[in-house]
């Protein structure tokens, strides 16, 4: 498992996720993967009192959710009161009104307009050349920019109950795929980050860069968002490590994605993937986790990247918050 995991701290989510009484949580690509088992642990473990289980496809949530009622209903505890409610919501990441629609939905509809766990976890990885609904590079609009977005409008709901209940955590999914972002390709003095492209499909750059690129932003907009809210919010950005989830699947290069799903039986499953996440969202007492921080597994901090650095963080912010203005609730 250290091929995987290295030697970091130990967290085993049956032991180690707290109580989360009363709590409410909001998980990204929540019908599969890393997403669904963030969903059936905490509300496992640490029975919150309402998770929104967000994904893309009403369908394929709807059947996560009967999956994960089903694994609940198994548990010593089924029948009492304090089960989790957990409701489904739409959301296309590729599509900014898809975003906010979600946003409007949750915003009306939390109980007690309460969100304690901000869970950033969906993702596609080294797709071929494409644009999200709105123009930008497909990865870089799903992973970073959308996410944002669904941040950005759900800021007040995460202060409010910051106010009343400390301890909000917003958990960013990177990777150790962020090192491969660009050194180059966009105009001259860029690096990392090629902003004069990210409104064209990027393809020169390659279907890893393009995800370095994302994955990099999604590092530095935990980092620069911890910056901005260092009295009310927890941030951290998470590298979960190799997992057999199916993110694969659409890799752009057919060769590159038959060696990686003939191998998926050596990945560690979503059950084990899942303990980084779990603890930046979860860990006791929080100040273990450092706001701002990249974590590789687990729970090892640092990047390897000359671009993770405060000067990019705060050029990306300013660049989506311009790109998103148009958009509140």
């Amino acid at each position: 498992m250290d091929l995987f995991f290295g030697r970091g701290i130990k967290f085993t989510p049956s032991k180690d996720v707290p109580s989360l009484a009363g709590k409410v949580v909001l998980v990204t690509g929540a019908n599969n993967g890393l997403g669904k088992q963030s969903v059936l642990d905490l509300a496992r473990y640490g029975r919150p009192a309402f998770i929104w289980l967000a994904a893309r496809s009403p369908e394929r949530a709807a059947q996560a959710l009967a999956d994960i009622n089903a694994q609940l209903d198994l548990e010593p505890n089924a029948k009492d009161g304090d089960r989790t409610v957990i409701k489904t919501v739409e959301l296309d990441l590729a599509s900014l009104a898809s975003v906010r629609a979600a946003a409007q939905r949750v915003t009306a509809e939390t109980p007690g307009s309460r969100l304690d766990i901000l869970m950033l976890n969906a993702g596609i990885m080294s797709t071929p050349p494409g644009l999200t609904a709105d123009g930008y590079e497909i990865q870089f609009g799903t992973n970073h920019l959308g996410h944002a977005l669904l941040a950005k409008l759900l800021l007040p709901m995460l202060l409010q109950t910051a106010a009343a209940h400390p301890d909000v955590r917003v958990v960013v999914l990177s990777s150790v795929g962020h090192t491969q972002a660009p050194k180059a390709g966009g105009a001259p003095g860029e690096a990392g980050i090629m902003f004069s492209g990210l409104k064209t499909e990027q393809a020169a750059l390659g279907a890893l860069p393009r995800y370095g690129q994302s994955k990099l932003a999604n590092l530095l907009f935990a980092r620069e968002l911890a910056r901005r809210y260092p009295a009310q919010l927890r941030v951290a950005a998470v590298d979960p490590g190799l997992a057999s989830t199916g993110l694969a699947n659409n890799l752009e290069s057919r060769a590159l994605r038959a060696v990686v799903n003939s191998l998926h039986f050596l990945y560690p499953s979503p059950a084990d993937a899942v303990r980084g996440p779990l603890w930046a969202a979860t860990a006791q007492p929080p100040d273990v986790i450092e706001s701002g921080a990249y974590y590789k597994p687990l729970g090892r901090k640092g990047s390897d990247s000359p671009y993770a650095n405060d000067e990019l963080a705060a050029k990306l912010w300013e660049w989506t918050e311009n790109e998103l203005q148009a958009y509140t609730l």
